[in-house]
């Protein structure tokens, strides 16, 4: 049986002390208390531009529904961001990814938060985090988030516009949503970090990521 802790030591030990110390301090900001739903989010750009967020902000998980549109990435926007999250993807295997997703998120003890300009939507600083998980779902360019997801959602939010548009680019909204939200996480007194074998668990997968042959490095150690 595979030791975590163990193999984290030989593969940090193959790592230099700079990479497992910048592996450590990201660990330390990663959260689960904020997590982001992509729904049908077709333009490569804005797809990667949101992965790039998530990172940048602290937030681990990313859960992708792919009713009608395929995500995909352009890596120089993207720049390696989902190589260090948790991606859950809902598509063709469930027969409403929709309801699958949201779903696994209650499932996790999140509220599903819509972002949407629609009438009855809060201004994003007005979000309560006090009240437990938030699972923020984004819609596509033009289209913004199906009937499906508006009718499962707990509450509405937006980002207040000042000028004569009426909505964000999908990856602008993203970025604005996420760091306004992950600062006032972080200044207020709730249980955001990752658990310890969450940690663990992570530490481990970057690792491997992170030393060339890690696989075989940990076989010829007997994992």
């Amino acid at each position: 049986m595979t030791d975590p802790r163990q193999a984290i030591s030989i593969l940090a030990a193959c790592a230099t002390e700079a990479r497992v110390e910048q592996l450590q301090r990201a660990l330390a900001e990663r959260t689960r208390y904020i997590t982001v739903c992509l729904e049908d989010i077709f333009q490569p750009q804005n797809a990667s531009a949101v992965l790039r967020s998530c990172d940048a902000f602290g937030v681990q998980d990313v859960h992708i529904v792919e009713q009608r549109n395929r995500f995909t990435l352009y890596r120089d926007i993207a720049l390696g961001s989902d190589k260090w999250l948790t991606l859950h993807r809902y598509g063709r295997l469930h027969e409403e990814p929709v309801a699958a997703a949201v779903a696994c998120l209650r499932q996790k003890g999140y509220r599903i938060v819509a972002t949407t300009p629609r009438k009855g939507s809060i201004p994003i600083d007005e979000l309560d985090l006090q009240k437990g998980k938030v699972a923020l779902m984004f819609g596509a360019e033009y289209t913004g988030l199906s009937g499906a997801a508006m009718r499962n959602a707990d509450e509405l939010v937006t980002v207040p516009m000042r000028g004569f548009v009426e909505s964000l680019n999908l990856s602008v909204c993203a970025a604005i949503v996420l760091q306004q939200l992950s600062q006032r996480l972080r200044a207020q007194n709730i249980a955001w970090q990752l658990d310890s074998s969450e940690k663990e668990e992570l530490l481990l997968a970057w690792l491997k990521k992170s030393v060339r042959r890690s696989d075989q490095i940990l076989r010829q150690q007997s994992f």
